[in-house]
Order: C-alpha cells, then structure tokens, then sequence
C-alpha cells in the first residue's frame, strides 16, 4: 500500500490496509494535514523518516491540527512511530506500538510477523496482537481482512491488517479391525472426533481413499462406508470455512470371513418324507478353539437366515491339534418353506467368532417330492 498524504479537511475512515515503504522512499506511512482521519485494524511496518516512521501530523504554521484516532492497529517501523508536529489530536486504543503510548489497551511488544525480511506480515501463533484488539469491536456483515478472510475469527478482534487463524487439525481417529461378510465386503464406520479448530470454528469434514486405482470419497463426522477384504488407508481432511487442515490417516483392515467344511444330513430331501430334522456338521480350521465361538449368535442356515433348533459345540483330538466341531439342527419344515422349487439347493451355514469375525461352510443338498404349485399349474396349461 502506497504511503499517502491524505487530502486536506477531509475525514476518512481506512480498515485492514498495510503501510510500508513505497519504492525506496524514506518517508513516513501517513502524513496528516487538517484531517480526521479514522484508521482500524492496519499494519504499519518499515516505513521509515526523520521524524515519525508511521504516523506524521503537519500543518502550515500549525493552524489546522487534525484529529487522528486508531484502533487494533500495529506500528512497528523501528520506534519513533508518530511525530506530531502541530499539536494534532492523536488517539490510539488496543495498538501495539513499538516505542509504547500510553493510553487503553495499548501494548509495546514484538508483534511477532512470520516472515519480515520477505514481506510477510501476518501474525505467528505466539503473536501478542491476537485476540487483543478492542473487546467491543462489532465487525460489520461480510467483513473482512486484507486477505479476505472474516474480520472475526475468534471471539475478540485482532491486532493489524491480518487476521489470524489457526489451521484446524484433522484426527481420522485410530487404526480399526472390521470383518467381511460373506459377500467379501464390511461396513466401517469412520471417526473424526478428535478433530478440533482452536479459533473454535464450525468444521467440514472430508474422508478420501483409492480402490483398485478408483477415487472414493465421503463427507461429515462419522459416516459409515463399504470396503472390501484388505487393508485400506482414508485421509481425513477438515475445514473451518478459511483453509484445509494437513490430512490424517487411519487404516481400515477389512478380513475375510473364515471358511470351514460343512456336510448336510440328509444330502437329498424328499418333501413328503416324515423326517422333521435336517442336521449339520461343520469342522472349523485348526486353531479356533471352542471359547473363541460366539455361542450366543445362532448358527443360521441361508437360504432364507434359518436359526436352529439346537447347536452344539465339541473340542476333539489330542492338546496341542485340537478340532473344533459344531452340530446343528434345523426344522425341515422351515427349509421347505423358503425352497419352493425342487432341484439342487446351495446351502450356507454361517457363524461367528467373539472377535466379530465370520465363519461359514457351504454344502449342496438335492430337494425332491410334491411340486409347487406353481409347477402344477405350468404343467395342467401345457
């Protein structure tokens, strides 16, 4: 922003601007002439002069003083920020001045910009200026700051041109185990909780991740999505309406369902047969144990998510090459039900470990004996 003298007997009010030295001009960031001059929220900084670095009140044989007045302001050119060379009126409320004024809210500390040397004068974290302007400061519908960013960020104003805002942080929360049903996929549901913004903004929340080469994505705090058997790694990334946080990762390990051998009694059911039972027996691979059988969920039989009539748990071989078997009863009647067509059926029975983990076996049996109904009719119209 261009070191300006401002026009005479005029009153102008100047929000979130930067003064610095214009081409290699020494000179001061404003020069006051019968003027009135309201100034808020700007950053003057290596402007230098003989007399007043920032701030330079004049006026020929000093007949018409002005009246200056700033607000959440920083001068820090070196010290020696304001001559007032004709008994001007100068006010200068929550400023930080290099070289001090007393007066409410003003502080005398190293504003602390992120880089100087290269024309960066935004505020570190650590920046005295924050949250320290003027705690009655109202800004107006849709204002902003030099960057275009919201005037307010926290609850009290800044010092300077720059708002400052705190990246927000992303936490996709920890690393999960989730299982596969049998159609190989699990749901999972993700967890960014643990993300926060200290300026206390509201967050958007992005979750991404790659499948065989294709991009996914997901939006909000905990949404559920679907993988398949693997180890996944998904990327959080959150906003808080300014900028995008650096991502988080957690990984998702989806495992498969474990397979176990099933034989079915009787292999081939004959619908008008008297036997009311159809009995299972399933070994389970070697290393499960019985106490890692969840037998409080019911072994069910698909088609149609059949619950037995019984079930029965055994451990058999020597310590050390144990087998684990189950035996399971299921209704006949039932199965009938849910098979209305004669032929060859495939039969699943499916289990579940304590840890959550699947266990299944798969068996064909033969259906024969009264035809549907719907066969008779086909036959009686042919």
């Amino acid at each position: 922003m261009e070191t300006r003298q401002l026009p005479t007997a005029k009153s102008v009010t100047m929000v979130s601007i930067f003064f610095d030295p214009i081409h290699q001009m020494s000179t001061s960031g404003i020069i006051c002439k019968n003027s009135s001059p309201i100034i808020i929220n700007c950053t003057f900084a290596d402007n230098s002069s003989s007399t007043g670095n920032a701030l330079v009140c004049y006026s020929r044989n000093n007949l018409t003083p002005s009246d200056l007045r700033l607000t959440n302001c920083i001068l820090w050119d070196g010290g020696d920020e304001i001559y007032n060379y004709d008994n001007s009126t100068i006010t200068l409320k929550y400023c930080d001045i290099q070289g001090s004024w007393l007066n409410e809210g003003n502080i005398d500390i190293d504003p602390q910009f992120v880089d100087p040397c290269n024309n960066d004068y935004h505020l570190l974290p650590s920046s005295p200026c924050i949250d320290t302007g003027d705690p009655y400061y109202v800004s107006e519908p849709n204002e902003t700051d030099l960057d275009g960013n919201p005037r307010v960020i926290n609850s009290r104003i800044d010092m300077g041109a720059y708002e400052f805002n705190h990246i927000p942080v992303a936490d996709a929360g920890p690393n999960t185990i989730v299982y596969a049903g049998l159609d190989g996929t699990a749901q999972a549901t993700l967890d960014g909780n643990g993300s926060y913004d200290d300026d206390g903004q509201p967050l958007t929340y992005l979750w991404t991740w790659t499948i065989d080469s294709n991009d996914y994505d997901a939006n909000g705090l905990t949404p559920t999505i679907q993988l398949p058997v693997g180890e996944h790694t998904i990327q959080l990334f959150v906003n808080d309406g300014i900028v995008d946080s650096e991502p988080d990762e957690v990984t998702i390990t989806v495992i498969a369902p474990i397979q176990a051998h099933l034989w079915l009694l009787p292999l081939t059911i004959n619908r008008q047969s008297k036997t009311k039972r159809v009995m299972a027996w399933m070994h389970l691979p070697e290393g499960i144990t019985k106490d890692q059988i969840d037998q409080t969920t019911p072994l069910l039989l698909y088609p149609g998510s059949l619950e037995p009539i019984n079930q029965y748990i055994f451990e058999h071989g020597q310590k050390g090459s144990k087998l684990t078997s189950i035996f399971i009863i299921y209704d006949k009647a039932e199965l009938m039900a849910v098979v209305p067509d004669n032929g060859l059926v495939d039969v699943q029975v499916v289990g579940m470990l304590t840890t959550g983990r699947y266990f299944y076996g798969t068996d064909f049996i033969t259906i024969i004996g009264r035809e549907h109904p719907h066969q008779m009719r086909l036959r009686k119209n042919q």
